[in-house]
């Protein structure tokens, strides 16, 4: 390299290793894009792929032998074993528990329809905890897993990822940049004891013995805690060193704590890993006791050596190839990677899983043993029984299943009952029968005097209302249905969290899938709304907001807020064709529904924050929100006047409500059917 100014003195040559250790032996890859991996027992690897999980054999000498594959599954995010029972958080698809006693004959023998978002899993000495991102954390008995009984759940801000050890849950708070730790001795009543700030957005989190203590490990990334905006660079094109000292990308990293008292975590450590700009957002960590591996997605994988709890060092590092096609979003100085987001330890090698580069497997440095597992206990844990939420809302209807949506017509209602079905009732709220579904029933609606259910992977289907209900017609193999709603001569699907289809129904009930979808990251679960247009479709994704899109030959989008989205506190409706906005604690109404890039100046009302999707009762605006259990009424017989008439806290979930005869009635998922006293 030639120098302008002269030559550059060898003594300013940098000769040292990188502060990472050694860079880790590849000894190979499986092909298979993987988000999450597991062992079984002492010599066999779990794969969650994209459609399912794939189980290998791990020979001593590092070969490998497939043994079989359980097709079905998708969107697999963490996975956690116990007794031959592995526990895969799928999303928007719930919970797959997969007996894989016989690992040469794998089969699904359930499918858990969680609160939300299913990501983080825990299991261990009979109990199973999964975490559902903004709605908290469930607790099931899974002594048998065959006939798995639910203890109740507790929200613990945005939980990504949970661990149990005796009789504590350990959660990784995300964005909220901390750990919570909850006493759960008895699972039906948890108990928050103590929260501590991590630096950075917390994620997975794992609990270790040592020396008679208990240590608990975090795995963090994003930005560092003195990062108070995380939103003031998104527009910069380029990285500053002004950025850099504010903490932005500069999260990642292990964190150390001394939890044996858990009611006073000690700070031991902190170890970081390189800024990063970027990825998934996932960072793993895990431990076989004496050292600890971090997974932190385009940043690689890294072994840490934990004889030291006050000064860990890093003792091997391994980063996997730049993508083929860069699409860096700025701000950025890196180029992309192949992201690892989870990783195993088996026969001895490190196997790091990539979400599109497979399974790459690692020789580490030094020994590794087998990570350790959850180790929960509970003297109480046979008289434990879920746990009747406090609320004064009258019940109407309960049953052991979640109530998402329902629909009165003639002299019967019809219930979304999740795992269970379609729930029948007479106008009393006494139960006919349940009709049982091929997924998880999530919405039902009465379209043109028929009923038509959204059906998780069961897809969409459209019955015959009689003394029993009659299937005319099934669309399925589309994705994971989550909600329908009429719109002209179709339906508009919601599919996972980032799609929407339209389908065709016939006069004689008769469904099919059309080629008409559109992507729209992120949708939440219930985040469409039918407008009286008959092309017309409202669509509430996280990061674009309010969205009107025209939904007939083509569905594109005609008019987008373009601004983030909170899928609790905001929503949308139409009423009188106007289009009602709830947003940033604000009421919007809109004469034109193709004027949502310019919004007018929101309506507040004093001492009030307004929060909740809106669902409208007449000349009344019901406002719920699911997560904090609040609602609100307004009056709206003057759109653009309205009058706030009251809230109140109903200490459920409520995720919708509608009329039922005289009375408005609210489905709040687990607590059933409630009546409203609006």
């Amino acid at each position: 390299m030639s120098i302008l100014n002269g030559k550059i003195s060898a003594c300013h040559v940098g000769t040292k290793q990188p502060p990472f250790g050694e860079k880790m032996r590849h000894l190979g890859k499986l092909a298979h894009p993987c988000m999450a991996v597991a062992a079984l027992g002492e010599d066999i690897l779990i794969c969650g792929t994209k459609t399912g999980l794939i189980l290998y054999r791990i020979g001593k000498d590092g070969g490998t032998e497939m043994l079989s594959s359980l097709d079905g599954l998708s969107n697999i995010r963490q996975i956690a074993v116990c007794f031959g029972f592995a526990y895969v958080t799928a999303r928007d698809c719930g919970v797959y528990v997969c007996d894989l006693r016989d690992p040469m004959a794998p089969k699904l023998v359930h499918t858990i329809d969680s609160l939300e978002l299913a990501t983080g899993v825990s299991a261990g000495g009979g109990l199973l905890a999964v975490t559902n991102r903004h709605m908290g954390c469930e607790l099931y008995d899974i002594r048998d897993p065959e006939h798995l009984r639910r203890l109740g759940d507790f929200l613990c801000g945005e939980a990504q990822s949970v661990w149990l050890q005796e009789s504590y849950a350990y959660i990784g708070d995300w964005i909220n940049r901390q750990v919570r730790i909850f006493d759960i001795y008895d699972p039906a009543y948890p108990r928050e004891c103590a929260c501590y700030a991590v630096d950075g957005f917390a994620d997975g989190v794992c609990v270790i013995e040592r020396d008679g203590r208990l240590i608990c490990l975090t795995s963090t990334g994003h930005h560092a805690a003195k990062l108070k905006n995380r939103r003031k660079y998104q527009n910069f094109p380029c990285v500053t060193a002004e950025m850099l000292a504010e903490g932005y990308g500069c999260g990642h990293g292990v964190e150390i704590f001394d939890v044996t008292d858990p009611a006073s975590p000690e700070w031991l450590a902190t170890l970081k890993a390189p800024p990063m700009f970027g990825g998934p957002d996932t960072w793993r960590v895990f431990s076989d006791g004496k050292s600890c591996v971090f997974t932190d997605s385009m940043n690689g994988i890294f072994t840490i050596d934990l004889s030291n709890l006050t000064s860990p060092v890093y003792t091997g590092y391994y980063r996997l190839a730049p993508l083929a096609h860069q699409s860096v979003t700025p701000p950025s100085i890196q180029v992309q990677c192949a992201a690892i987001t989870d990783c195993a330890a088996v026969g001895g090698i490190l196997f790091a899983a990539s979400d599109t580069d497979g399974v790459h497997m690692l020789q580490p440095v030094g020994e590794l043993r087998r990570f350790v597992t959850p180790q929960p206990a509970f003297s109480n844990f046979a008289e434990t029984k879920q746990r009747e939420k406090c609320s004064d809302l009258p019940v109407f209807f309960c049953v052991d299943a979640q109530i998402h949506s329902f629909a009165a017509y003639n002299s019967r209602i019809y219930a979304a009952a999740g795992e269970a079905g379609i729930a029948v009732l007479d106008l009393r709220g006494n139960h006919l029968y349940t009709h049982p579904t091929p997924g998880i029933c999530r919405d039902v609606i009465i379209h043109r005097g028929r009923l038509c259910a959204a059906e998780g992977i069961g897809g969409a289907a459209c019955y015959e209302i009689g003394d029993r209900l009659t299937e005319l017609g099934r669309v399925s193999g589309i994705g994971n249905v989550r909600q329908i709603v009429p719109t002209g001569d179709h339906l508009a699907a919601e599919l996972g969290v980032a799609g929407i289809a339209l389908l065709e129904i016939q006069d004689d009930g008769c469904l099919c899938a059309t080629e008409n979808e559109c992507r729209l990251p992120m949708l939440y679960g219930r985040q469409l709304r039918a407008l009286s247009a008959s092309d017309r479709l409202l669509a509430l994704p996280l990061s674009a907001g309010s969205t009107v899109l025209a939904a007939r030959e083509e569905m594109r989008k005609i008019s987008s807020a373009g601004q983030y989205f909170c899928p609790f506190a905001d929503g949308a409706c139409e009423y009188e064709g106007k289009l009602i906005l709830i947003r940033d604690g604000s009421y919007f109404c809109l004469d034109a529904m193709d004027a949502l890039e310019t919004l007018p100046e929101g309506i507040r009302f004093p001492g009030i924050v307004l929060s909740g999707n809106p669902f409208v009762d007449g000349e009344k605006l019901i406002l719920l929100n699911r997560c904090t259990g609040g609602m609100q009424v307004l009056d709206i017989t003057d759109a653009h006047h309205p009058r706030f008439i009251a809230q109140r806290m109903t200490g459920l979930h409520p995720e919708f409500c509608g009329r039922i005869g005289d009375f408005l009635y609210a489905a709040c998922g687990y607590d059933g059917i409630r009546r409203l006293e609006v």
